[in-house]
């Protein structure tokens, strides 16, 4: 009856069966699996609810993989020496204690620096690169985390287009996003977490939305 308890032993010779769905299994083999009847789960088949943080950073790699772009990998740290050659401010960034070597010494502050030097890498190979990364920046001052997107393209054509294609590449990928107030303030433009003097002064903008600054658009100084 639905009333009678069964109080089972596990052999020490089976320490695979942990959990009651284990012996539940175990039962089945025993019995049969072709002599359990099929039936109909009494649960409401319900979709999960949706995760918008996947959701839209799928949304964002989707586009991005359209226009034409590859998604490159990085580990969440930058090297000592790359933080001395881009002149990192080490006073904002966050170092290891106990670093496996010097090339994970410190907690990336922004994309930029690894994304750099995976161009490097594939300028021995192609002469048109497209790249980005979505992934995970820290804070020393904010004492968090959070997700950054950031992608660099160089291609064989004037210098002088290349900064108008990533401007169209980035209000096509708003666009995607639904955001439609978005505006680009050159003004006084500064890049995020990265030294200044990488850039080239005349050809960048911060991008805004009313006036909350979202992102940088930069030129890199060749």
């Amino acid at each position: 009856s639905k009333n009678e308890s069964l109080f089972l032993e596990i052999p020490t010779s089976r320490p695979d069966l942990i959990l009651p769905q284990d012996l539940t299994e175990e039962i089945g083999r025993l019995y049969g699996f072709g002599k359990i009847p099929p039936r109909i789960p009494r649960v409401l088949a319900v979709p999960p609810k949706r995760n918008d943080n996947v959701f839209w950073k799928e949304i964002s790699k989707n586009a991005l993989k359209e226009f034409g772009f590859s998604e490159v990998y990085n580990y969440s740290f930058v090297s000592e020496k790359l933080t001395e050659i881009l002149s990192l401010n080490k006073k904002k960034i966050i170092e290891l204690e106990n670093p496996i070597s010097s090339e994970y010494k410190y907690l990336r502050p922004s994309l930029i620096p690894n994304l750099i030097k995976n161009f490097k890498e594939n300028l021995k190979y192609f002469s048109d690169i497209q790249i980005f990364e979505l992934g995970k920046i820290y804070k020393k001052e904010e004492a968090l985390e959070k997700t950054a997107l950031t992608g660099l393209i160089s291609v064989s054509r004037k210098e002088k287009e290349d900064f108008y294609l990533a401007k169209g590449i980035v209000d096509l990928l708003l666009a995607r996003l639904g955001i439609s107030k978005a505006w680009y303030d050159e003004v006084r433009a500064t890049p995020e977490e990265s030294a200044i003097f990488i850039w080239n002064s005349k050809r960048g903008a911060e991008i805004k939305v009313w006036d909350v600054e979202i992102g940088f658009l930069g030129e890199i100084s060749s």
